[in-house]
């Protein structure tokens, strides 16, 4: 989410009629190919209920003028700090666990309309929780613009975060210029742990319905300018998730180029959900817990792993 080492330019706040519900049509897929990697269409049958995942995936290398050769680090394992969502489906029921500011959201119809819900919710000092946890380790809570001096840093109140994304509120050590995280929880961040940068992940788990279209797990490189009822109106202009992702990717491309000098990389997985009937489906059963949840089932129920989505910061990679 943004820069640590320099402000970063303020996101385009207006409103449109994007996140109504109505999905959106004629959108053209992605054409720049430049270190990008997408997978083929993957079907994956889920026998115990009867239905089908169809899915997708893409990752686009980051544009970065002063390091053109980065690697891309959505989908690199390295010996450092990551944040990670995981999907799991067992049977005909849906886990996610989250740790970061990556995202997963479903898509659901009603009626007419398609609408975006969240399956997991950044872990950012936006929010009031995480704010108050990361304070008690004696986090000092700031924004690039409070650490330069031209923001009063006594004010601790950001807006949300969909209007000032932008300059986000940060983490930094009592007495240090660092590490300057934008989220409160990772994997394998030393140094951040110390100031509660921690790495238990958050579950939800959702009962699929008939009313269950499809899933999107993505990186904040989509939703730092696209929201979630975006990416969904955006997905199901699209019968190929294949194309779908392409058009994501190629959007959120646009927008980072338009609103700053640089693009994170960027991630998307797109599962449809095919084939799910009434029979044997109750109605969806949601729920977040912020500790960790030890998931259930018998070992004899389809189970179909979603590949884990993991976002790392620019350090040395570890492909063995």
């Amino acid at each position: 989410m943004g820069c640590a080492n320099g402000k970063c330019c303020s996101r385009d706040s207006s409103t449109s009629d994007e996140d109504s519900g109505h999905h959106q049509r004629g959108i053209r897929p992605y054409k720049n190919k430049d270190g990008l990697t997408q997978r083929s269409l993957e079907l994956v049958h889920v026998p115990s209920h009867n239905f089908t995942l169809q899915y997708s995936s893409l990752t686009q290398n980051g544009y970065y003028p002063d390091t053109t050769d980065r690697e891309n680090q959505d989908s690199f394992c390295i010996k450092t700090q990551i944040q990670a969502i995981t999907v799991l489906v067992v049977g005909d029921t849906l886990y996610v666990a989250n740790v970061g500011d990556s995202r997963a959201v479903i898509a659901v119809k009603d009626g007419d309309r398609i609408l975006a819900e969240d399956l997991s919710v950044d872990q950012t000092p936006f929010r009031k929780d995480e704010y108050d946890r990361v304070k008690l380790f004696g986090a000092r809570v700031l924004s690039v613009d409070q650490v330069e001096g031209l923001k009063d840093p006594d004010i601790q109140h950001w807006g949300d975060e969909e209007s000032h994304g932008g300059d986000p509120p940060r983490l930094w050590v009592p007495n240090g210029m660092y590490p300057g995280t934008a989220f409160t929880r990772s994997v394998g961040d030393s140094t951040a742990e110390k100031i509660g940068v921690i790495a238990v992940p958050e579950i939800s788990i959702v009962r699929f319905t008939p009313s269950h279209l499809f899933f999107v797990v993505a990186s904040d490189g989509v939703f730092e300018f696209l929201s979630s009822q975006t990416v969904v109106n955006m997905a199901a202009a699209y019968k190929d998730p294949n194309d779908a992702c392409a058009a994501i990717a190629g959007d959120s491309y646009k927008r980072w180029l338009e609103l700053e000098n640089r693009t994170d990389d960027i991630t998307i997985i797109i599962v449809q959900i095919k084939g799910l009937s009434n029979s044997g489906v109750g109605t969806t059963d949601s729920e977040v817990h912020s500790r960790p949840c030890q998931i259930g089932g018998s070992m004899n129920q389809s189970t179909a792993i979603v590949p884990p989505l993991m976002h790392q910061r620019p350090l040395e990679s570890d492909m063995g």
